[in-house]
């Protein structure tokens, strides 16, 4: 979910962020979302990567943190994947999430997937890699990838080590 303009339908779990969106706003969670079968041509969606953006700490001081939870002002639902951090909670909301988008999907749908790596611990976490091998598991087909530079916001104890691009990713639901 982003706040950009080219999207006919936005669908957010975050009332507070939904209303940001122009056209018609869903409140709705990705993992069980409210559209027959087959009914998309397309679904476009940049999930969250699951580093230190998704760390809903709340701070008691001055600082500024650059997470989801103070660019919202508010704690974000238990069930949000922006506060989820990498791991096995994450994974298992993201697979049912892509099981959604199929289900949804017009045969010869596209899925437009936006999705970057992080360092932690000083080690580079594949996640843009286990998204594409998740969709592929699930039948989408991968038809094209790009590398996007992107070098972040270069803050937090990871600092300059940061993977500087993201990847976009065009499946398609066959037909």
């Amino acid at each position: 979910m982003g706040t950009g303009g080219l999207a006919d339908i936005y669908g957010e779990l975050e009332w507070d962020w939904l209303v940001q969106c122009p056209n018609l706003r869903v409140q709705s969670d990705a993992t069980r979302l409210p559209y027959k079968d087959s009914c998309f041509d397309a679904v476009v969606t940049s999930p969250v990567y699951g580093n230190r953006m998704s760390d809903h700490f709340d701070a008691r001081d001055s600082s500024h943190r650059i997470t989801y939870r103070h660019y919202l002002g508010q704690p974000l639902r238990a069930t949000n994947a922006g506060r989820m951090q990498w791991g096995d909670k994450y994974q298992q909301l993201h697979i049912r999430a892509w099981r959604e988008v199929w289900r949804v999907l017009k045969p010869g749908g596209r899925f437009i997937l936006n999705c970057a790596d992080h360092i932690r611990a000083g080690n580079r976490i594949r996640v843009s890699q286990w998204q594409v091998d998740v969709c592929e598991s699930i039948g989408f087909e991968l038809m094209k990838q790009e590398t996007v530079f992107c070098p972040g916001m270069r803050q937090g104890e990871n600092g300059d080590k940061r993977v500087p691009y993201q990847y976009l990713y065009w499946l398609e639901k066959p037909k």
